[in-house]
């Protein structure tokens, strides 16, 4: 039986776009807040978070450092590493 997305918490739903994020996939607010059942505003709001954990895990756990981008041509977002010049 499929499992209702409509249905999953706020930390549910930020990972579940986290881990598309780390699946290399491109997301699409619109088509994200269509399969979760809520505004795009909240979907942009859960980027942020993204965002706000990638800094942390950079500054914090001195991981490498990845953000959030935005594809103008996909008009979607993605996970990418900042390579250090």
């Amino acid at each position: 039986m499929p499992y209702d997305l409509k249905k999953v918490s706020k930390n549910g739903r930020v990972l579940a776009i986290y881990s598309a994020f780390c699946r290399g996939e491109k997301i699409s607010k619109q088509a994200e807040a269509d399969r979760f059942g809520v505004d795009v505003r909240t979907i942009q709001r859960d980027i942020d978070a993204i965002r706000l954990h990638l800094d942390i895990e950079r500054d914090y756990f001195k991981q490498k450092p990845r953000t959030i981008i935005y594809d103008r041509r996909s008009k979607s977002y993605m996970l990418e590493d900042i390579r250090p010049l």
